[in-house]
Parts: C-alpha cells; structure tokens; sequence
C-alpha cells in the first residue's frame, strides 16, 4: 500500500488540479504578507560563553582519603 502511495495509483489524478507548486507559491506569498512578532521586552538574554578548558599532566596519587592538610578532620 506504501509503494502504491509513492506510485500515485491510490486516487486517480484530476487533470484540473493545479499543480503542488503553484499551491506552495500561495501559501509562501501568504506567510511572507504577515508581519514578524514584536521583539519581546525584558532582560536580554545571555550570550552562551565560550568554555575553554586547560588540561594539565598531574601525577596520579595513589592517596585515598583526605588530602594532607585538610581542615576536615573529624574531633574526638
């Protein structure tokens, strides 16, 4: 039925129909006659930044836990 769709044998053609193209013309001729939306008021929006990342080659610790010095220690 899909194949028989694309094949144009589901409805017989009418001859008098105008043509796909001339119908998009119409409906492309109706869109540009509209105006724009008013540009809403408010805060601007942000501009995205640009993340930049920095990768540095630190020697991997085989320490667990707390790093040396941290002030995290539990009281007793």
């Amino acid at each position: 039925m899909l194949v028989a769709a694309f094949q144009d044998r589901l409805v017989p053609q009418d001859p008098n129909d105008e043509p796909a193209s001339v119908l998009l013309d119409c409906i492309r001729a109706q869109a540009a006659a509209i105006p724009p939306p008013a540009p809403r008021r408010g805060r601007p929006l942000a501009q995205p930044e640009v993340a930049v990342s920095v990768v540095q080659a630190t020697p991997t610790s085989t320490h667990r836990g707390r790093p040396p010095g941290s002030k995290n220690k539990v009281k007793a």
